[in-house]
């Protein structure tokens, strides 16, 4: 009795398992999968992290632990082909001997004969180069130069059609193409970084580095590609995807590019245009770069990467982008399924109006009688009761949130705007710097209608990198750091350098544009007693692409390869 009761379980269990599976797919789907016994997949040997063979002979990958996922939910049974160049496998398909590749991007050349799932991976490409080569700053740099790419990529056609001044050199594999860089066999190659860095740690490539994201090239999604006349395939593998968590793909992504020993440094994403929280886009500098950067050197780690977007766009990127490590300056969302640090920065928000204006200002509701700018999602981050008075009027001209607190400046600076809520801090930043005044008093009301500080945090998918975080703000906070790097910022005033580097870009544009060097050197001898200048950089767009990097040393402006300081937000507090 016992033992038919023990297997009467086991049966019931098993048979609620399949028809929860079932209830996925259609009848013309299951009838599908039970006359496909065999689907057959091409796999690569060498595009580590992704899809590749190890050293046992057995496929690995991203792209393997998705198959696995996917006969699970499905119950189609993958056979594996694998070929050692890519190009191989293209022709495979084409000619109908293989029905999958389980990754590989989208183009209008491959779709001619395949069909593309729905997205699994998003990635972006970067020109690597030797670790001596300079720092590659615009597309027309790589003009002339050797730069590989794998046979058979999306990224050839690519190349070809948006630069084709660039000489090409078509590599067999991702491997070969770092091997020639290591060699200087070429000057760059064009490959994802996880893959690229998974490479260089497992045979000791040490010459090689990411220069620079590849210009006017958008992220790229992965997908899997699916024979063209096996359209009930494409469907239930969409499906199966479907039903993998964030959180199982969030492990299957750091089970490859996180794993222990892998030392790669961390990409972040930002926001902008709130100085001196962070400076404009592209500045890579503020407050919030410079605590994020502290928290992280005492766990041993560092970030790579500075990605700056709108602020609305950062509080969701994490969800979009399994490459970055984690997004700084947001609100936590309970729903988002994100972990969130301890309380990161605080904005001590106000609504500010000109004296000479005398507004009477003692509650939220007043601001409903004035023409109000605030910065984007202020509606949602200024509390429940801001939220229920400003909605109704949110549109109507009356009160408008601005994606660029520049441009909120300077309307309210205009006389466009009767009240602007911002930070008291921002706001004093932009007196400063744009009306250079240190007395916000004489000109401006300051009206504290709100209780309590905004509270921004930083987001991770990871709960560890999360939590080895937390130790290290724990730490700044502890040893005076973190009030130090605020206080620094709080005390710039970079007005000076401003109107210096405006007028120096003024003077050397006729230089600039003949693309006369000597006498761009001839005339920063003029400034060489100007020590708030500490590098010129110089690209110039002529027929040689030359790129000059001016260093203040001593008595003047000598010559670099790179500056000596470690990066500009550093130079900028010493």
């Amino acid at each position: 009795m016992d033992f038919f009761v023990r297997w009467f379980l086991m049966l019931l269990s098993f048979s609620m398992l399949v028809m929860a599976d079932d209830a996925l797919f259609t009848q013309d789907e299951k009838d599908w999968i039970a006359a496909h016994p065999e689907v057959r997949v091409g796999v690569e040997m060498d595009w580590e992290p992704y899809d590749y063979v190890d050293e046992e002979g057995k496929h690995r990958g991203i792209s393997q632990d998705y198959l696995d996922e996917i006969e699970r939910i499905s119950g189609l049974k993958f056979t594996l082909h694998p070929q050692k160049q890519w190009s191989t496998l293209l022709k495979q398909m084409k000619a109908g001997e293989i029905d999958l590749l389980p990754a590989l991007y989208y183009s209008e050349e491959r779709s001619e004969f395949m069909d593309f799932t729905n997205p699994y991976l998003k990635l972006s490409e970067y020109l690597f180069t030797q670790n001596d080569a300079p720092r590659i700053r615009a597309a027309d740099e790589m003009y002339g130069k050797r730069i590989g790419v794998v046979k058979g990529f999306e990224v050839l056609s690519w190349l070809k059609r948006t630069h084709p001044k660039v000489k090409i050199v078509e590599q067999n594999s991702l491997f070969e193409s770092i091997q020639a860089l290591s060699l200087g066999e070429i000057d760059g190659f064009v490959g994802d970084l996880p893959s690229t860095r998974y490479i260089q740690e497992k045979y000791f490539i040490t010459n090689v580095k990411a220069n620079a994201i590849i210009f006017d090239r958008d992220p790229v999604n992965v997908y899997m590609g699916i024979r063209k006349d096996y359209e009930a395939l494409r469907g239930i593998i969409n499906k199966s995807l479907s039903r993998i968590s964030r959180k199982q793909r969030e492990a299957i992504f750091e089970r490859y590019v996180r794993s222990e020993g892998n030392t790669m440094g961390l990409r972040g994403a930002f926001g902008y245009g709130r100085p001196p929280f962070m400076y404009e886009k592209g500045s890579g500098v503020g407050i919030e770069v410079s605590l994020i950067n502290a928290a992280f050197k005492k766990q041993g780690l560092m970030v790579d990467e500075v990605r700056q977007m709108p602020s609305s766009r950062a509080q969701k990127v994490l969800i979009e982008h399994d490459e970055i490590d984690f997004s700084a300056g947001v609100v936590e969302d309970e729903s988002d399924g994100l972990y969130y640090s301890d309380p990161f920065v605080s904005y001590d928000n106000v609504a500010i109006s000109r004296r000479v204006d005398q507004l009477k200002i003692t509650q939220i509701n007043d601001l409903r009688n004035y023409r109000v700018a605030g910065w984007m999602n202020a509606t949602h981050m200024l509390g429940d009761t801001f939220k229920a008075q400003m909605m109704d009027v949110s549109g109507s001209g009356d009160y408008k949130e601005y994606m660029d607190q520049a441009i909120q400046h300077q309307d309210f600076f205009e006389g466009k705007a009767d009240v602007i809520l911002v930070d008291r801090h921002v706001f004093a930043w932009y007196v400063r710097q744009v009306q250079g005044m240190d007395d916000l008093n004489a000109s401006y009301v300051i009206h504290p209608l709100f209780e309590s500080p905004s509270i921004l945090r930083v987001s991770f998918r990871n709960d560890r990198l999360r939590d080895e975080f937390n130790r290290g703000l724990q730490s700044i906070k502890e040893d005076g750091s973190y009030e130090r790097i605020i206080e620094q910022h709080l005390k710039l005033n970079i007005q000076k350098p401003l109107n210096l580097v405006k007028l120096l870009a003024g003077l050397l544009s006729k230089d600039i544009y003949e693309n006369d060097i000597e006498g761009i050197k001839n005339l920063l001898e003029y400034f060489k007693d100007a020590r708030v200048i500490r590098g010129v950089e110089v690209i110039s767009k002529g027929a040689s692409n030359s790129l000059l990097l001016m260093e203040h040393k001593g008595n003047g402006f000598e010559a670099v390869e790179s500056f000596s300081w470690k990066d500009a937000q550093e130079a900028m507090l010493e």
